[in-house]
C-alpha cells in the first residue's frame, strides 16, 4: 500500500449530531433538551450547537465523551434497576422469564422481558468500556499552560460564589475564543472538568453534602478512593486552578504564531486523553447503540420506577415483597399494588398512581383528587389515610412554584400523610413558601436524588424509615474467632445465672441464637484462660452476629482492653445490644 494513501477521516461530531436529529433519535428542543444544555456548556460562543461542534473540530469520539455524565446517569439508572429485578426474580418459585411492565403515557404500555432488560444494559457496559471509564489522571495537576503561571494572587474561591458548601460543581461558561484550534482546546478541557464535577455529583448536591457523605468518607472502601481522591482535589479549587490558567491561555494565544497555538493544543489533548481509561475506536457506532436502546428515549419516565430502588434499599430488612402476577412486574398508570412489607404496627403496602378526592382549588390541571406516583397505605386504609406519598419529578431546571403547589395539594388531601416529592433535578429554594403552614412540618422536598449512594438518597431513606421503622433486629447466629490465641471461651451467660455458663464456644463454631420469646436477658462474653497470661489485647478475638435482615456484623474490643474477659453486648428477646464503650463494630 502506498504511503501517500490518506487515512480515512474520522467522523464528525456536527455530522452525527444532525443525522441524529434528522433521524429523530434526539430531540434537542424538547425531550433531550439536557443534552443540549450539557454540551453547550462545553462550547466556546454562542452559534447553534452543530456550528460550534465544527469550530472546535469535534469528532464522535468527543461528543461521546462530552455527553457522558448524561449516559452514565442513565447506565447507573438502568444497573440499579437490574439489581432490583434480579433479586425479584430469584424469589420466585418458577423458572419463566420475569416480564417487566410500564405505562409510561396513559393507555401505551411497554413490556419488555428481564432478559432483554439484561441485555440492554450489556449494551451501556460496551460502550462505556469503549469509550472509556473517566478517570482520576495522575496529570490532573500537570496542566500544559502555554506561559509561565503564578497562582499567587488567583482569586479561585471567586469562581464558586459567595458560599463555597453550597456550591453545586456549576462551572462558568468557557472563555470565548476565535481560533478553531484554541476553541478545540477549550471544549476539552471543560469535558474533562464537566466529568469530575458529575462524578462527586453522584455523592451530593453540594460540597456540603458530598463532605458529609459517609459512603465516600468511609476509607475502608477502596472502589471509592479515586473519587475520594477527586473530592480532595475539589476542596483544592482542583477546577478553578485549570479554569484560571486556561482563561490565562485564551488570553495569551490571542497574540501568538500558529505553531505555539498548535503546540499547546497537541499538549492539552495528550492531557485530556489521560483522563479516559481507554481509545475509541468507533465513538458513532457506540453512539448509536446506546440512542437506539428503546429505554433511552423513556429515560426520564424510567426515573420514576428507579426511585423504586430506593424505598426498596430503606425496606430490605423488612420482609419487603413485591407484586409479581402471571410473571409480569407491573408499573401501570392506574392504581397497582406495587410492593408490602412490615414495620412494628403490621403490614404496609406500596401502591403506584391511587387517585383521591381533595376539596378546595386545585393547581396544574388536578380537577377533583390527587394521584401521587407512590403512597404507603396499610390493609383497610381509605385513601385519605394514607401514611406517606411520594411524587416524582423530572424537570431539568427549578420550578418552585409548581412543586410547592403539589406538594400542597397533597398535604390538604393527605392530612395525615409525610409528603415527600423526589426530583432528579433542583427543585427550587422557595417551595415550601407555598405549602400551607400547618402543613410544613410534614412535607419535604428532596432535589438532586441521582445515585443510590448520594447524600440526597440517603436523606430520603431516613425519612422512610422515620415513617415506618425497622423491625426489631434479632439475632440469628453468632460466629466467634481469635486472630492470635485460640485459648478463649465464648460464654452466654443468663443474668439470673451470672457464674453459670450456659454455652461454650471453641474456635468459631456456629451457634443458633436464642428464640425470640426469651424473657431472660443473656450476656454474651468473651474469656481469656488467665493460666496462660493472655487478655484481650493480646488474644484479639472477634465476633460475628448475623441479623434477621441478612447484615452480617463484625465487632472487636476497643484497645486497650488489658484484661481477661470481654463483655460484648446483652441479648434481650433475640435483639442484640452492644456494651457500650468496651465494643466496636467494625462492619
Amino acid at each position: 500500500m502506498s504511503n501517500n494513501v490518506s487515512p480515512v477521516p474520522m467522523t464528525t461530531a456536527a455530522e452525527v449530531w444532525r443525522r441524529l436529529i434528522q433521524e429523530r433519535v434526539l430531540r434537542p428542543k424538547s425531550y433531550d433538551k439536557d443534552i443540549v444544555t450539557l454540551l453547550e456548556s462545553q462550547l466556546p460562543g454562542s452559534k447553534p450547537l452543530a456550528v460550534r461542534m465544527e469550530a472546535a473540530g469535534w469528532t464522535a469520539r468527543d461528543l461521546l465523551r462530552a455527553m457522558s455524565p448524561v449516559v452514565d446517569s442513565f447506565a447507573g439508572l438502568m444497573r440499579d434497576l437490574l439489581s432490583l429485578y434480579n433479586d425479584i426474580d430469584a424469589t420466585r418459585a418458577t423458572t419463566e422469564n420475569l416480564i417487566l411492565s410500564y405505562e409510561f403515557d396513559e393507555g401505551e404500555v411497554f413490556d419488555q422481558s428481564l432478559m432483554q432488560f439484561r441485555s440492554a444494559v450489556a449494551t451501556l457496559d460496551r460502550v462505556q468500556a469503549a469509550r472509556g471509564a473517566f478517570v482520576l489522571s495522575t496529570q490532573r495537576w500537570e496542566y500544559p499552560s502555554a506561559k509561565l503561571w503564578s497562582p499567587c494572587n488567583a482569586n479561585f474561591r471567586a469562581l464558586r460564589g459567595e458560599d463555597e458548601d453550597e456550591w453545586r460543581f456549576t462551572l462558568p461558561v468557557p472563555p470565548e475564543v476565535d481560533d478553531p484550534e484554541v476553541a478545540r482546546g477549550v471544549s476539552l478541557v471543560y469535558a474533562v472538568l464537566t466529568a469530575s464535577c458529575d462524578t462527586l455529583r453522584n455523592y451530593g448536591a453540594t460540597m456540603h453534602a458530598v463532605s458529609n457523605n459517609p459512603a465516600l468518607q468511609d476509607r475502608k472502601q477502596n472502589e471509592l478512593a479515586e473519587h475520594r481522591k477527586l473530592f480532595f482535589d475539589f476542596t483544592d479549587f482542583f477546577p478553578e486552578v485549570v479554569i484560571l490558567r486556561l482563561r490565562a491561555d485564551v488570553e495569551h494565544l490571542a497574540s501568538r504564531p500558529s505553531n505555539d497555538v498548535n503546540k499547546w493544543l497537541r499538549e492539552i489533548e495528550i492531557w485530556c486523553s489521560s483522563f479516559w481509561g481507554t481509545e475509541v475506536s468507533d465513538a458513532a457506532s457506540a453512539l448509536d447503540s446506546v440512542l437506539s436502546l428503546p429505554m433511552w428515549g423513556k429515560r426520564h419516565e424510567l426515573y420514576s420506577t428507579w426511585v423504586v430502588c430506593i424505598i426498596a434499599k430503606a425496606f430490605k430488612g423488612q420482609k419487603l415483597q413485591f407484586e409479581v402476577v402471571n410473571g409480569r412486574l407491573s408499573f401501570p398508570f392506574k392504581a397497582t399494588k406495587i410492593a408490602s412489607f412490615e414495620d412494628p404496627a403490621g403490614q404496609v403496602e406500596l401502591w403506584s398512581e391511587v387517585r383521591s378526592a381533595a376539596s378546595g382549588v386545585l393547581a396544574h390541571g388536578r380537577k377533583q383528587g390527587v394521584q401521587p406516583d407512590y403512597r404507603f397505605q396499610r390493609p383497610g386504609q381509605a385513601p385519605h389515610e394514607t401514611d406517606m406519598a411520594i411524587e416524582v419529578k423530572q424537570y431539568r431546571s427549578a420550578a418552585a412554584s409548581r412543586h410547592g403547589d403539589t406538594a400542597r395539594d397533597y398535604a390538604r388531601a393527605l392530612p395525615l400523610a409525610r409528603v415527600a416529592i423526589v426530583a432528579h433535578g433542583p427543585i427550587g429554594n422557595t417551595a415550601m413558601n407555598r405549602v400551607d403552614v400547618s402543613d410544613r412540618d410534614r412535607v419535604s422536598f428532596r432535589e438532586n436524588v441521582r445515585s443510590l449512594v448520594s447524600a440526597e438518597s440517603k436523606a430520603l431513606i431516613e425519612e422512610l424509615a422515620g415513617v415506618f421503622p425497622p423491625l426489631a433486629p434479632h439475632v440469628l447466629a453468632i460466629k466467634a474467632g481469635q486472630s492470635r490465641v485460640h485459648e478463649v471461651e465464648v460464654l452466654l451467660i443468663t443474668l439470673q445465672q451470672e457464674s453459670v455458663p450456659d454455652t461454650i464456644l471453641h474456635r468459631g463454631i456456629h451457634i443458633q441464637a436464642l428464640d425470640p420469646s426469651t424473657e431472660a436477658e443473656i450476656v454474651l462474653e468473651i474469656v481469656c484462660h488467665p493460666e496462660r497470661g493472655h487478655t484481650i489485647d493480646g488474644a484479639r478475638p472477634f465476633v460475628t452476629i448475623t441479623f434477621s435482615y441478612g447484615d452480617e456484623r463484625r465487632f472487636e474490643a476497643v484497645q486497650p482492653n488489658l484484661s481477661t474477659s470481654w463483655h460484648v453486648g446483652t441479648l434481650s428477646k433475640g435483639s442484640f445490644i452492644i456494651s457500650g464503650k468496651s465494643v466496636e463494630s467494625v462492619g
